[in-house]
């Protein structure tokens, strides 16, 4: 899909709160925080914060081959050009067979806007991938199931095991399925242990191929089961980290003002309380309680607008216009979260 137009305005927010009656009467102006500032996960009280986005997962169809790198979610009109990690990027393409034939996916990475020129240029997005979680030519039927829980898997001889609710199940050939609570977890970017009384779950995170079904898996997996050990691959839990932000917001001074929209596919939808027209950009989880939203280029004046979580409220926190950020604290407008 080519991408909408870029060129609408969006009036900052920072601008027009120098006319409303809860804004104080000359924004401080302060310059923005160095790219190498660590992620702040507490908004600070009186000045600007910087933000990291976090990863998150993405579902859907995967189309691998030349001059193309496409992922559309599951769900969405959205397509997204796709940079794999160096690493991964020659067994993915090694399951792609010739034709564009499609693949299913699950991607764990972060949204940039689309560049200027190149192929990727006609995309609605370029999604940066961390790690994969799963790629299989399987492709049939995946959009449509439930999310699956965190999973370990082999063959000779064949077993699985998963984890879900605190509670794992093992499950092999002509013998009955042995369960066991999970008693503790040790969760590392690169290294998940849980651990029960009869057994131990590591995964690591490193390419394994499963050449039986067709599918490249993003983490390697050791299973110890009253000491009969187990090897084979393993996937995560598919469910998006940052789902708990996804809904409509609307502004709790005017019914018909300020609303946001933030979508699955991690696209957000801002309608300005001035009668400007909507824009759109992209939405990270960036702290425990900060959502980011960056701006495609051109599309408007501000580059990236924060927010800051408050119950069921999003309190415009601050925006950053020409390379300058504008904190607005508790003074910014709230959101209220309407119902689903």
């Amino acid at each position: 899909m080519i991408r909408q137009s870029r060129h609408l305005l969006l009036v900052p927010v920072a601008l027009l709160l120098a006319g409303c009656n809860f804004a104080p009467h000359t924004p401080a102006v302060r310059p923005a925080a160095p790219n190498n500032a660590a992620p702040t996960e507490t908004p600070a009280a009186t000045g600007p914060v910087t933000t990291s986005p976090q990863p998150f997962l993405l579902r859907g169809e995967v189309i691998l081959g030349h001059e193309t790198r496409s992922f559309q979610p599951c769900g969405s009109p959205r397509q997204y050009w796709v940079v794999l990690p160096s690493g991964d990027a020659p067994a993915a393409g090694a399951l792609a067979a010739p034709g564009y034939h499609p693949l299913y996916g699950e991607f764990v990475g972060t949204l940039e806007p689309a560049p200027d020129d190149g192929f990727a240029a006609n995309y609605d997005a370029l999604l940066r991938v961390d790690h994969i979680n799963r790629l299989t030519t399987d492709i049939k039927g995946q959009c449509q199931q439930t999310p699956q829980p965190t999973r370990a898997f082999g063959a000779e001889p064949g077993w699985s095991l998963s984890i879900h609710n605190q509670q794992a199940s093992l499950r092999r050939p002509n013998a009955a399925a042995l369960t066991s609570p999970v008693a503790s977890r040790d969760i590392e970017p690169d290294r998940h242990t849980y651990l029960g009384s009869p057994f131990t779950l590591t995964l690591l995170r490193a390419q394994c191929n499963d050449t039986m079904s067709d599918s490249l898996f993003g983490w390697q997996s050791t299973l110890v089961w009253q000491q009969q050990t187990y090897t084979g691959c393993a996937t995560l839990a598919n469910t998006d980290p940052a789902a708990p932000w996804l809904g409509h917001y609307q502004s709790s001074d005017t019914p018909d003002g300020h609303q946001l929209t933030l979508n699955p596919d991690h696209t957000a939808v801002i309608t300005p309380d001035s009668g400007a027209p909507q824009a759109s950009g992209f939405w990270h989880q960036s702290g425990q309680d900060l959502l980011s939203i960056t701006f495609e280029p051109g599309q408007a004046a501000a580059s990236e607008r924060i927010y800051r979580r408050d119950g069921n409220s999003l309190i415009v926190w601050q925006e950053t216009i020409d390379g300058s950020s504008y904190f607005l604290g508790d003074s910014g407008p709230r959101l209220i979260r309407l119902p689903r």
